[in-house]
This record gives structure tokens, sequence and C-alpha cells, in this order.
């Protein structure tokens, strides 16, 4: 086969050409830290990248789910120990004023004493995480509770809300008013107020008797903070699980996309090497002529 001279010097360029891209290539990894740059260099490889980077993105958002879901029921915790002593309180009030040495007056000074804790847990009906009121259902943006005539009035619905925490994986993080203050089975607000008008009435009988509903009241308020509790651990233990696989998608996307340094500057300096002597035998192929072998 002929190789004219325009072929050789056409096929010294390509060769030099060919190993200076490898070099940047190299140089550019260097730079970059990282093994893939671009989808061509390792197609496979930045495909599975990218499904990491994507599920790195879905466990960051799932991990600030938690802590605002967490914060939600930290802050329902703290309010329902509250009520919880509230209404221990009411408890030794009505027990002490039921007995025969209790006198009208007592009573009623006893009753002023109630209506403070009515109005206290009033307030905490009303309590806001942020911007939103905790005990209104979905109805977030508006006073759950209000007084109406002496008798509490419920103007929140039924309904709850979660957070997402995980592909498939939800928790319920609010308690409407409903299941807590005026719940069926122990209303917080018709306790204490049957109390306060005992009281008011000086019927020993009725005081008594309110002690029951107190009781009803306060073992609602236990069970929530038990649901609570468990829903806290629940949140606790799902963000220990995130941690985990967020380390491990790292690690894996380490392994395919990040620069081994040793291997790449190895590298590096055979392909300059080569650079060096494809330079120096295109310089010697393109110095020589006719005149050399006369």
């Amino acid at each position: 086969m002929r190789v004219t001279n325009r072929d050789l010097y056409f096929q010294l360029v390509r060769d030099i050409g060919n190993v200076s891209e490898k070099m940047l290539k190299l140089n550019k990894q260097l730079s970059s830290a990282k093994r893939i740059n671009k989808p061509s260099e390792d197609p496979v490889g930045m495909a599975s990248v990218l499904v990491s980077r994507t599920e790195l993105k879905a466990f960051e958002q799932f991990s600030r789910s938690i802590v605002y879901g967490r914060g939600w029921l930290k802050n329902t915790d703290t309010t329902l120990q509250e009520l919880d002593s509230l209404l221990a309180r009411a408890s030794e009030l009505a027990t002490s004023q039921s007995s025969n040495t209790a006198t009208a007056d007592t009573r009623a000074g006893t009753a002023e004493e109630v209506r403070e804790i009515y109005e206290h847990i009033l307030g905490l009906a009303n309590s806001k995480y942020g911007n939103k009121y905790m005990f209104g259902g979905t109805k977030t943006q508006t006073a759950p509770f209000e007084d109406v005539g002496g008798v509490a009035q419920y103007n929140g619905n039924d309904d709850t809300f979660s957070v997402k925490i995980g592909k498939t994986d939800t928790v319920q993080i609010s308690l409407p008013g409903s299941e807590v203050f005026t719940n069926p089975s122990g209303n917080v607000f018709t306790a204490l107020s049957n109390l306060e008008q005992a009281l008011r009435n000086n019927d020993q009988s009725a005081i008594r008797d309110s002690l029951t509903d107190i009781k009803a009241a306060a073992l609602v308020i236990s069970n929530n903070l038990a649901s609570i509790g468990a829903r806290e651990n629940r949140l606790d233990y799902t963000e220990t699980r995130l941690l985990t696989a967020k380390t491990n998608t790292k690690e894996q996307m380490s392994e395919i996309e990040d620069l081994d340094y040793a291997e790449a500057l190895l590298f590096l300096q055979n392909q300059q090497i080569i650079y060096q002597a494809t330079l120096k035998s295109a310089s010697m192929i393109t110095s020589m002529s006719l005149v050399d072998f006369i």
C-alpha cells in the first residue's frame, strides 16, 4: 500500500490529537474529582448516578417531613401534658370540695379557680404550630374553639392530615379537637363546666359526680398521649432508616462516579510519556527528506 506524505501527516495529527484528548479528559476528571462528567463517558454508570440523585432528593424531602411532623407532635405532646396536669388539679379540687368539711364559701372560691382552668384549657385548645391551629382538624386557619354563653363550641372538623415519610409511608400528625377536648368518652369542657356549676350551687353530690367525668376526660387525654408517643417513636425509627439509606446511596454513587486519584494520576503520567514520544516521533518523521539519503 502506497503511503503519501499527505497521509503520513494526517495520521500524525490524528495520533497527537487522540493523545491530547485523553490527557484533556484526565485533567477534567482530576479537576472535578468525578470519573463521569457527561453521559457519553459511561451511559450505564451515569444512569445509575441519576437514579441515585433522584433517590437522595426524595430522602431529603422525607427528612424535612419528619422534622416538621416531629415538631408538630412534640408541640401536641406538650399541650396534652399541660392539659393532663390541669385536669389533675381540677380532680384535686373536686375531691377536696366534695368532703363534709367544705363550705359554701370554699366551694364558691374553688369555682373561680375551676373557671380559670376552663379558660386556660380553652386557650390550649386553640394552640398553634407555626401559623396553623393544631386542633381544628384540617381547618387550620381558624380558631377551632370559642366560648358561646359559657359553653365551648367546636368549629373545626373531624378530619386529620399526615406527612409523607417514605415512598408509601405516611404518619398522621394531627388530632382534631373533637377527639381531645370534646370526645364523647370524656368531654373536658363539659366536665369542668359541671364541676364549676356544682361548686357554685354548693351541691356536694354533684361535685362527687363530676369527679367521674373528669377522670373520663383524663383517660381520653392519656390515650391520646400514648398515641402521640407511638407516632414520635415511629418518626425516630424512620429517620434512622433514612440516614442509613442516604449513606448507602451516597457510597454507591461514589463507587460509580468518584475518581480514583492515584489511578488517574498514573494514567495521566503514561499519557504524557506517550504524548512526548508521539511528538518526538512526528518530529523525526517530518524532518526526513531525500537529501538525508544522498
